[in-house]
């Protein structure tokens, strides 16, 4: 019993002694908390993109891009951008209806400096609402510049995000034109019709006012810009190609169904070598209906080929038909030539038995081969 009350005497005495060990640590050794300091070094993650275009004041910044969000400013490339002179009221979360207007637009600072693009001043106080600007306004950079758009930030102005959809075509086409063009011409440098905000169409007006010098950026702009053409002309092409396809699929497929049973029904009547006591008549007779089904099933193979090529629908194997297709009309030639020419000589031949055979299995052949685009064809009826 006094042992146990010696212990509870003991204990009473050292417990002071222990929390105020452990207040002097936290003292020296405080915990540590999620608070952001504004002049933070590391960066919270990188970006790196190599498509796309960036504009920094009319000034044009050479992809590769490198993007460095920190928690109170970007980086790209170097040129650091703190929260500060650019409008970015979009990026901002639930602002409150009676909120003064500074406090309810972001701004992104962009003024030169030797040190690079610094503000020497920023209404934000508050360094989640920092960070969640910054997270946004990296994020929409990344994005449009990874969908090969284009970024346009400037002093006091909203940023002006376009894609291919939103405006890059006429921005591309803008800058092709050499500035005397642009100048004479205000047509020219219009805003595209995407472009509904007042915010988007002032920074346009404002990036066009003096257009940027740089002979690379120009050259980049007519490659990507002829890119775009041919991809508009391709797509015109299989465009207009499915909308054949799809009136001539319907009637050419009926027909192709009842050539290909007379057909078998041709080649199961008579044999490749005909019989020799059949009269020349009847041979000639056989041998030019065999020569017609050829030449009507070599028109319909003719006009799937194409359309199914043009329409997008096939890729040809054929190492001399890959030559041939890229022209419709020299393929068409090519093959109403080779055919023409093969019913010429099987036609002038076709009293020998070798002649009579080659033109039952070329019948058969081709008419084998409609049965396949047949079956192609029926999965898209």
């Amino acid at each position: 019993m006094t042992t146990l009350l010696l212990l509870l005497i003991l204990g009473s005495l050292v417990a002071p002694s222990i929390a105020a060990a452990e207040k002097d640590s936290d003292a020296i050794n405080p915990p540590t908390q999620s608070i952001t300091y504004p002049n933070e070094v590391n960066p919270q993650y990188m970006i790196h993109c190599a498509s796309g275009y960036l504009f920094i004041n009319r000034i044009y910044l050479h992809p590769p891009y490198q993007i460095t969000r920190y928690s109170d400013h970007l980086t790209i490339n170097g040129e650091r951008i703190n929260l500060g002179a650019i409008n970015l009221r979009d990026f901002v979360d639930d602002p409150e209806p009676n909120a003064q207007t500074n406090q309810a637009t972001m701004l992104v600072s962009i003024t030169p400096h030797r040190d690079g693009l610094i503000n020497d001043k920023s209404p934000l106080s508050n360094a989640d609402q920092h960070q969640r600007v910054a997270d946004k306004l990296a994020e929409a950079i990344q994005a449009t510049l990874r969908m090969r758009g284009i970024t346009i930030l400037a002093n006091k102005q909203a940023p002006l995000f376009l894609d291919h959809s939103y405006g890059v075509y006429e921005f591309l086409e803008a800058i092709t034109k050499s500035p005397q063009v642009a100048a004479r011409s205000t047509t020219s440098i219009e805003p595209p019709k995407a472009l509904t905000q007042m915010s988007e169409k002032l920074a346009w007006h404002s990036f066009f006012e003096m257009q940027p010098h740089d002979e690379n950026l120009k050259q980049r702009a007519i490659v990507d810009l002829s890119e775009i053409n041919n991809a508009d002309t391709l797509g015109n092409q299989i465009c207009t190609a499915n909308l054949i396809a799809a009136f001539l699929g319907y009637p050419l497929t009926l027909s192709a169904m009842v050539l290909v049973v007379v057909a078998f029904g041709h080649l199961i009547n008579n044999k490749p070598q005909l019989d020799p006591s059949l009269s020349p008549v009847e041979i000639k007779r056989i041998i030019v209906k065999s020569l017609i089904i050829i030449a009507m099933l070599s028109m319909i193979d003719l006009t799937w080929t194409l359309m199914a090529h043009t329409s997008g629908m096939m890729r040809e194997m054929n190492p001399v038909g890959v030559s041939l297709i890229k022209n419709p009309i020299q393929l068409i030639l090519f093959k109403i030539g080779v055919v023409s020419l093969s019913i010429g000589l099987l036609y002038s031949q076709h009293h020998r038995p070798k002649a009579q055979a080659a033109t039952w299995w070329s019948c058969l052949t081709l008419t084998l081969l409609t049965a396949r685009w047949l079956t192609f064809q029926s999965m898209f009826l």
